[in-house]
């Protein structure tokens, strides 16, 4: 994860020899580690090695099926690459799976929370909240989008 985590900070920074060569460190640390395999395709992909972009994407799917990140990068790499069907349906298929995800509506509701859009953001929490009541982030978000709408009586019981 280090090594990773420098790769990814290097790609940031437009550092390709040195991105590479964290991510090869990382993959050579432990092969296993999919984010790896992943940001090695964001790297290619920034370099415009497409096909080899593909297989990394491709390859940490293979070893993480549950990358959400690795998948919507090849559903993109699709689009850029005429194959516009087969990045729909992969990006559908990723779709149900977020919206299982309480922490996917806990991420659109903070992106509609910044954008303003409070009651927008409340509907989000509550799905979040819906799937997984235990989770802070959904009362948190609740809480304060309330308090933007001066509805301070839900703030009280936010789980409404």
């Amino acid at each position: 994860m280090f090594y990773n985590n420098k790769g990814g900070e290097a790609l940031v920074n437009k550092h390709y020899d040195l991105a590479f060569s964290y991510f090869k460190a990382a993959i050579n640390t432990d092969a296993s580690f999919s984010a790896s395999w992943g940001n090695l395709g964001g790297l290619f992909k920034q370099l415009d090695d497409l096909k080899q972009a593909e297989q990394m994407y491709r390859y940490d799917i293979a070893l993480n099926t549950d990358n959400n990140t690795a998948q919507g990068n090849l559903a993109l790499l699709y689009t850029l690459t005429d194959r516009v069907a087969e990045g729909e349906k992969l990006l559908a298929e990723l779709d149900k799976k977020r919206q299982e995800n309480p922490y996917y509506h806990i991420s659109l509701g903070n992106s509609e929370y910044v954008n303003g859009n409070f009651k927008g953001a409340i509907s989000h929490y509550k799905k979040a909240n819906a799937m997984s009541p235990t989770l802070h982030e959904s009362h948190f978000g609740l809480a304060r989008s309330y308090f933007e709408l001066n509805n301070n009586a839900m703030i009280i019981n936010s789980s409404h």
